[in-house]
């Protein structure tokens, strides 16, 4: 992910990580010599709280006003800059899937322009996943407690960001601020049945005929897709 974003954007990279080694450190420098910022997390607020810690380190950074903040998981291909997502007018940014799914949106790949509207958004991101009350949130996480028993409402470690994209998507948040969706050309994320091999087969054809393409900007080889990763040559993901 760090080369094919290297290669396609100038950006500063803040990378956030459990396990901030000084050999980790070594190998981010190595394939991404624009600045970053390693922002190292101790491992008693990384385990059981994964998601939520995304959302609450973007509280500690002194973004400035006027900075384009993209937040990206680490399982992408970056195809072409996907900053030109900001030459849209929104505070806010989801990126919704190419077919029909329960979750409209994917979480992978998020960002806001920062003013005082996406700040406020951030806040208020980040105080719903400690203690939901917006009820649009509640109701949402609710329909899906049949599905997915272990986690609570209050769950940390997954799910609860997508939740709340999806909410936001969905509804109109209680203040003023302007969502925007970017649409799967920004997270390109097929969906598959893991039980089920022809599924799986037809999610890795679909997303092996996008590499290349710089109409996707951004490939998400979520779950078992980054097998693929593993069967394909540097070349191959940075054309």
């Amino acid at each position: 992910m760090l080369t094919s974003l290297h290669r396609h954007c100038t950006c500063r990279l803040i990378f956030v990580s459990p396990d901030m080694t000084d050999t980790l450190r070594r190998e981010v420098r190595g394939v991404f010599t624009q600045p970053v910022d390693f922002r190292p997390i101790p491992e008693t607020k990384w385990h059981g709280q994964r998601v939520a810690r995304k959302v609450w380190e973007l509280q500690e950074i002194p973004f400035a006003l006027g900075d384009r903040v993209l937040v990206l998981d680490s399982d992408l291909v970056i195809q072409a800059d996907p900053f030109e997502a900001f030459d849209g007018n929104f505070d806010v940014a989801v990126t919704t899937r190419h077919y029909k799914y329960w979750y409209k949106i994917n979480a992978g790949v998020w960002g806001v322009n920062y003013n005082e509207k996406s700040r406020r958004f951030l806040q208020f991101f980040a105080s719903q996943i400690r203690n939901p009350t917006w009820s649009p949130f509640i109701d949402f996480k609710k329909r899906f407690e049949a599905l997915r028993p272990v986690f609570p409402i209050k769950d940390y470690d997954w799910w609860c960001d997508q939740d709340f994209l999806c909410t936001v998507y969905d509804n109109p948040l209680p203040f003023s601020c302007r969502v925007a969706d970017l649409g799967p050309r920004y997270n390109f994320c097929p969906s598959f049945d893991d039980e089920a091999s022809a599924s799986f087969n037809a999610a890795c054809s679909e997303i092996i005929e996008k590499l290349g393409n710089p109409h996707y900007k951004v490939l998400h080889f979520k779950g078992r897709l980054k097998e693929i990763l593993a069967m394909l040559d540097a070349d191959a993901l940075n054309q």
